[in-house]
Formats: C-alpha cells, sequence, structure tokens
C-alpha cells in the first residue's frame, strides 16, 4: 500500500453519498503500531484552506483623512473582502450581511487570510469554507438556525459517554 497523492480531490463514500474534498493536501505521514502488532498509516489531510496561507496582502485603506471627511484610500468592507478573497485564490465567494456603513482602517503586510480574519473580527464576521457549496463564505457571527432544544439532543450530563468504536475503520482512496 503506497502514499496517496501529495495533493487533489479527495471523496469519502458512504452507501450513496459521497462527498468530495477538491485541492485537498497531504500535510503529514507518520506510521503507529497498535497493541495488537499491526502496524497503522495515519494520515494527515488538509482541505483546500491550507492554499489560503500563500499569497500576499499589502497595503493601507480607509487611513483617516487629516482634513476630516471621506478617509483616503476609501474602500467598503466588500471591496476589502473582495481584494483578500482574490488574494488567498477564492474566486467564487459568498459574503452575507457585510456591513456597508462603516470604513474600517486596515493596513496589511502578510497573508491575506490573516488580514481577512482581522477584518472579520473588526466587523463581527466569520471565515468558513462551506465543504458542501464548494465556497468560502463571510457570515455574521450569531446568524443561523438554533439548535433543537430537544431533551433527546440537548441535555445535562454528569459524565461523559464515548460512543463505541469499530474494530476497523478504512478509506481506500487512488
Amino acid at each position: 500500500f503506497g502514499l496517496p497523492s501529495i495533493s487533489g480531490t479527495l471523496a469519502f463514500t458512504y452507501g450513496g453519498l459521497t462527498i468530495t474534498m477538491p485541492d485537498a493536501r497531504l500535510m503529514d505521514v507518520q506510521y503507529e503500531t497498535q497493541s495488537s502488532g499491526h502496524q497503522v498509516m495515519v494520515l494527515t489531510i488538509a482541505d483546500r484552506r491550507w492554499k489560503w496561507a500563500f499569497g500576499w496582502a499589502s497595503g493601507r485603506y480607509n487611513v483617516p483623512n487629516p482634513n476630516g471627511g471621506i478617509p483616503l484610500r476609501e474602500k467598503t468592507p466588500k471591496e476589502l473582502i473582495k481584494l483578500l478573497m482574490e488574494e488567498m485564490g477564492e474566486t467564487q465567494y459568498v459574503a452575507v450581511g457585510v456591513p456597508n456603513d462603516v470604513r474600517p482602517y486596515v493596513e496589511w503586510d502578510g497573508p491575506p487570510v490573516d488580514a481577512l480574519m482581522e477584518l472579520c473580527d473588526v466587523l463581527g464576521m466569520r471565515l468558513m469554507l462551506d465543504h458542501i457549496a464548494d465556497k468560502a463564505k463571510v457570515y455574521p457571527l450569531n446568524q443561523g438556525q438554533q439548535l433543537p432544544n430537544l431533551p433527546t439532543v440537548m441535555q445535562d450530563s454528569l459524565d461523559l459517554k464515548q460512543p463505541g468504536v469499530p474494530d476497523k475503520f478504512f478509506f481506500l482512496g487512488a
């Protein structure tokens, strides 16, 4: 059994359901010996967010104007997000509920994902990767459906009951 490709599409299939992760990357390989004597290969695989660390964001925007009025190098939050997403290699992304009434001062000189995370913090937003839609998304905090408040789903417990662990679990890939 050889190593899989360093990068490519990773597909998980179970029953009739297949989930794919385009641009996945093999980050690490380790071998472990179990108490039974069997050797196990442990693969650390990253989804396409590994690429977000590359590129470079450099610039100053919404610089306070010494004469007052409109900031120098003015950019809306959506324009700033677009600049950073493009630098991260994300051309098909979603930005929902981005405030348009603020012009945060930003000064960038580093990886675009770091700049985008800082911008999201200032705007009260979060960056995520939606694997189902295969898109990067920026959403406001505290949005979405509430967690169900059913006793079978949400309940207090004094102990942690771990689910049963199968004897074997295989992922086959090519």
